[in-house]
C-alpha cells in the first residue's frame, strides 16, 4: 500500500528492473519511458482541498443575511465540493470569507428547496438536521479545531475539537 500526499493529483507508476547493479533493458520501446523503465498503469489522486485567500475587508459587513454589501462582494466566492472525493454535490452551497482586525466573517449560500431545521436549545445536535459548519485550526498545529455550527432555526453550536471526537471539550464557547 503507498500512501498518496493530499492533494497529490494523478500520478504515473513506472517500474525499473535491476539485476545487482545494472538496470536491465526493455525490449519493446513502446512501454517505456526511454530511460530504459516500463511505464505502468495511472493511478489517480484524491482530490485537492479547495483553497482561496481571504480578503481582509475595509469595513465589516452588515450582519443582516443579505450579502449585498461590499464586504461581501468582495469576498472571494468557494463552492464547497464533497470532502470524499472532490465531486459538486447535488444542490450548490457556496462560502463567502473575510476578515479585518475584529473578526473573520463567514457568510453561506445554500442551495435547498426544504430548509428546515426543529432544535431550539444551545449545543443540541445541529448536524443531524440542516446545517452549515465551519472548522479552524487556529493555531496550525493539525490537531486542535474549533467547529462552529449555524442552522435556519439560528442556533449555534461551538466546540473545541482537541483531537477527533470524542475528545469534544462541552464546556468550550467561541462566542459565535
Amino acid at each position: 500500500m503507498v500512501e498518496l500526499p493530499q492533494g497529490a493529483g494523478d500520478l504515473r507508476v513506472l517500474l525499473g528492473f535491476w539485476h545487482d547493479d545494472q538496470r536491465l533493458p526493455v525490449d519493446a520501446p513502446a512501454p517505456q519511458d526511454g530511460t530504459q523503465r516500463m511505464v505502468g498503469p495511472l493511478i489517480r489522486g484524491a482530490p485537492g482541498v479547495p483553497e482561496i485567500h481571504v480578503r481582509r475587508t475595509a469595513s465589516a459587513p452588515r450582519i443582516d443575511g443579505v450579502l449585498d454589501d461590499a464586504a461581501w462582494s468582495a469576498a472571494a466566492p468557494l463552492t464547497l465540493v464533497d470532502s470524499l472525493d472532490g465531486s459538486k454535490p447535488e444542490l450548490r452551497t457556496i462560502a463567502r470569507l473575510s476578515w479585518d482586525d475584529q473578526a473573520l466573517y463567514v457568510a453561506f449560500e445554500c442551495e435547498d428547496p426544504d430548509v428546515w431545521g426543529t432544535l431550539r436549545q444551545r449545543d443540541e445536535p445541529l448536524y443531524t438536521q440542516d446545517v452549515v459548519e465551519v472548522f479552524l485550526d487556529a493555531d496550525a498545529d493539525g490537531r486542535t479545531l474549533q467547529r462552529d455550527r449555524g442552522q435556519p432555526a439560528e442556533r449555534a453550536l461551538r466546540r473545541l475539537l482537541p483531537g477527533p471526537p470524542p475528545g469534544m471539550d462541552l464546556s468550550w464557547d467561541s462566542g459565535w
